[in-house]
């Protein structure tokens, strides 16, 4: 499939900070392998966006756990997950942010733009709930009320992988923004929604 082939070489290339390429490669064929015989059991979501969330959730877990099999500490694990999973989100992120930037003149504007970007695709509904809020001039703020995402690891018992390789790395995504991410409750952490205030920062 498109989206395995596409994640191929930036997960190896991530995990080659760690392992020899051939071993590299090797832990994503085998990580793929196990994605191939779960993907027939994914949740169906009626939203693109929301399957290919989940697919990338499944591809995550099949990848953390072919590292917890290789002898890390499931610590270890999660880290280097997450470094990978960055690897991909951050490109995610790049064209949302690169087109954000022509969409208005203020911070405030441009971050709105790409917030709004990302919430149509591959955040967006029906898969997602989110619903916006007031919380003051200058922030751009909503609550997400339902991520498939964050269903798919509850039900692997995998919360603390949901954490650390998705929901703590739209902190990073911020800074690439040029904002600051204020999230005090998340799904994840079984929380009744994930509360995102975002703050554009000056120059």
């Amino acid at each position: 499939m498109f989206i395995e082939r596409a994640l191929r070489a930036p997960a190896a290339n991530t995990l080659e900070r760690w392992y020899a390429p051939e071993t590299a490669a090797r832990i994503v064929d085998e990580a793929l392998r196990r994605f191939a015989e779960e993907r027939g059991s994914l949740s169906v979501e009626a939203g693109i966006g929301g399957a290919v969330m989940v697919r990338l959730a499944a591809l995550t877990a099949c990848l953390y756990r072919v590292l917890l099999s290789s002898g890390l500490t499931p610590e270890e694990a999660r880290s280097r997950t997450a470094e990978v999973a960055w690897a991909i989100y951050h490109r995610m992120g790049f064209v949302p942010g690169a087109v954000a930037r022509f969409a208005g003149r203020t911070p405030e504007a441009r971050l709105r733009a790409a917030t709004d970007l990302f919430r149509h695709f591959p955040f967006g509904p029906p898969s997602y709930d989110m619903r916006d809020v007031d919380a003051g001039a200058g922030v751009v703020a909503f609550d997400v009320r339902r991520c498939p995402v964050a269903e798919y690891f509850e039900e692997q018992g995998l919360t603390e992988l949901c954490a650390a390789a998705f929901c703590d790395l739209d902190h990073r995504l911020a800074q690439d923004w040029s904002a600051a991410l204020t999230r005090e409750h998340t799904l994840a952490r079984g929380d009744d929604r994930c509360d995102f205030r975002w703050r554009a920062l000056r120059p």
